[in-house]
């Protein structure tokens, strides 16, 4: 049966490093959560405290509703899949499999049942007497996903399992797994640093950086209402577009004022009575070519050309803006590098952070 599992006001350090901070957060039954999050901030850490691999410093994490402090890993409920494989390479893969449930004393007829059900799902059938080092990068990654089906639990934890893989292995692979998930409807933490990978699997999205949660939700509810400047730029490829500027008064309305352009604002967009500093965002396709004399458009050079087939998108140089500002243009777009073009944002479309904090207005 898949369990829930709760983190109320976990604390981890190592010495003077804090690496996870008062994480609170509950993951559904049959969930699956996605944490991310740039190298060190605290995501396979909380991880490793689920499994039981790491202790709390303070706080609590509960799973079925039950207090695991202090409880040995084996006796959780849960299995893990590492980046690294971590096979048995002296067995088959049918010992691989079976390893686990042999430890618990599981009739072999049972042992039986449930690699084979397990295999067909995988499709290890054949594969069933090999050595690990007889089977390639994206098969030894179904045996050991396989090891941990296996075993039923009520938690599946794991820590960037496709890493080791080629792109088109990861793509293929992490389909397989969501699949998976639903055909088991079990409870899966899953750790990655690839957003791309966290928006197209998992149910909910967990964003975590130096230790902080900075917000969970759903991938597309992040994508278009990210909570601050980091989820902002972390979540999407490539990332929101930010101008530094300030909100002044036009007329009866309010408009956003930078370097080479100025926007009106829409009612609603800028809380009541909020002026100065402030951070004005737009994704790459919210951006797009325009004439040069438009008053909505932000004049610069493209530095650089990114044809992707599907999408062409274009780096654009501008005045007192700080690195590149990139927009998602249809593939048939003609513009050349060196080129002076004006792209032009979809107002509605408009993302408005707090300069001081990053948080979103």
């Amino acid at each position: 049966m898949p369990a829930s599992v709760s983190f109320e006001h976990v604390n981890k350090t190592f010495g003077d490093v804090h690496a996870v901070r008062d994480l609170t957060m509950e993951i559904d039954e049959g969930e699956f959560l996605v944490l991310v999050g740039p190298s060190g901030c605290g995501k396979t850490t909380a991880l490793r405290m689920v499994a039981g691999l790491e202790d709390l410093t303070s706080g609590s994490i509960r799973i079925a509703d039950e207090v695991v402090n202090g409880r040995e890993p084996r006796d959780r409920d849960i299995a893990m899949v590492f980046q690294s494989y971590a096979l048995y390479p002296h067995m088959s893969v049918f010992d691989n499999l079976a390893f686990g449930l042999r430890q618990r004393k599981t009739p072999d007829d049972e042992i039986q049942r449930r690699v084979a059900d397990t295999a067909a799902m995988l499709g290890l059938e054949d594969l069933l007497a090999r050595k690990p080092r007889q089977l390639s990068g994206g098969q030894r990654q179904r045996v050991a996903l396989g090891r941990a089906i296996v075993r039923r639990p009520n938690v599946f934890l794991m820590d960037e399992p496709l890493s080791n893989l080629d792109a088109h292995l990861r793509l293929r692979t992490r389909g397989e797994i969501v699949t998976l998930q639903r055909q088991l409807q079990t409870t899966v933490i899953y750790v990655t640093h690839d957003q791309v990978e966290a928006m197209t699997m998992g149910t909910r999205i967990a964003v975590l950086n130096q230790g902080v949660l900075q917000q969970v939700d759903t991938p597309q509810h992040l994508y278009d209402h990210p909570a601050n400047v980091f989820v902002a730029t972390f979540i999407g490829s490539p990332a929101m577009n930010l101008f530094s500027g300030e909100v002044t008064a036009a007329g009866e309305g309010l408009a956003f004022s930078a370097t080479g352009m100025r926007f009106p604002l829409a009612p609603g967009l800028v809380p009541v009575g909020h002026t100065g500093a402030v951070i004005l965002g737009f994704r790459p396709e919210h951006l797009r070519l325009t004439a040069t004399d438009d008053p909505l458009g932000v004049p610069g050079e493209v530095t650089l050309l990114e044809p992707l087939g599907s999408d062409l998108f274009v780096s654009v140089r501008v005045a007192g803006h700080e690195g590149a500002v990139v927009a998602r243009l249809a593939p048939e777009t003609v513009v050349r590098v060196g080129e002076r073009i004006a792209l032009a944002p979809d107002l509605s479309k408009a993302h408005l952070f707090a300069a001081d904090t990053g948080a979103r207005l």
